[in-house]
């Protein structure tokens, strides 16, 4: 089964856990793990793709993945449902294997941290 994840950056930095808890009334937005509870930003909430990069990290949606000279971002589309790469240039979102393989991926940043990365 895949590994559920949630990450999301409080003010001071990103935090990453099990559970996503969601409150309408005040709208908070909170990522629960075994050693803390904390309120996080929420547009940088992020699911775990359930995939790798080739260094063993982490692929969160949100994170730019450097592929030679290729960027892309790892979005989600909610009408596919699924997990997807986008890039400029592209015609349309790729599906990982499709266009690259995530073991062939390097995490170089995400797009909270490093929105220049977006071209």
């Amino acid at each position: 089964m895949r590994e559920i994840e949630f990450r999301g950056k409080t003010k001071a930095c990103f935090l990453v856990g099990g559970s996503l808890e969601c409150h309408q009334w005040p709208d908070t937005y909170r990522i629960i793990n075994k050693l803390q509870d904390e309120k996080v930003i929420p547009e940088t909430i992020g699911q775990y793709t359930g995939l790798k990069d080739k260094n063993g990290k982490k692929i969160f949606e949100g994170d730019f993945l450097r592929n030679g000279d290729d960027i892309m971002l790892v979005i989600f589309r909610k009408d596919l449902a699924s997990f997807a790469l986008s890039k400029k240039g592209w015609l349309h979102d790729h599906f990982f294997q499709e266009a690259v393989s995530n073991s062939d991926c390097e995490i170089i940043g995400n797009i909270h941290d490093n929105p220049e990365l977006l071209r």
